[in-house]
């Protein structure tokens, strides 16, 4: 993408962003790798039985708005304790292999199904919506989508 292309496409982000109350700062959100955190938000899932909408918040607040690092093991363990982790479950996900065979099957899927960006949704029929899509874009393709399955 050309720097004419990301500055339009950053200022449509921010301008998304602002219509929802969201500060987001995408220019310097620094880049990470992101298999510890898929780890640990599966961590929170388990932990919090499938209640982890206020920790994907989270966790997409601290890299947009406050550009934290979210590779960086202090920070994931700050997150882990404001969502009120196991200190133990956490150190041994983020040092050892937990979940690591999940995230992987996540990104082997998200290839099979040829995403290229988050968020993607798919549909049964194949359809998808990427990107930075309108609210009114996704309620299109939900509606176009039909029923879930």
């Amino acid at each position: 993408m050309s720097a004419s292309q990301w500055e339009a496409r950053s200022r449509h982000i921010r301008s998304a962003g602002e219509s929802e109350g969201l500060r987001l700062n995408v220019d310097d959100a620094p880049m990470f790798d992101s298999n510890p955190l898929h780890r640990l938000l599966k961590l929170a899932d388990e932990a919090r039985s499938g209640d982890v909408e206020a920790v994907w918040e989270d966790a997409y607040a601290t890299h947009f708005e406050r550009n934290e690092n979210l590779g960086d093991p202090a920070v994931l363990r700050a997150l882990a304790s404001r969502w009120a982790l196991d200190e133990s479950e956490v150190h041994r996900t983020l040092t050892g292999e937990r979940f690591a065979a999940e995230v992987s099957g996540d990104v082997n899927t998200a290839r099979l199904l040829s995403v290229t960006s988050v968020p993607t949704v798919v549909a049964s029929n194949g359809r998808r919506v990427s990107g930075n899509a309108s609210v009114d874009e996704i309620a299109q393709f939900l509606l176009a989508a039909g029923p879930a399955r």
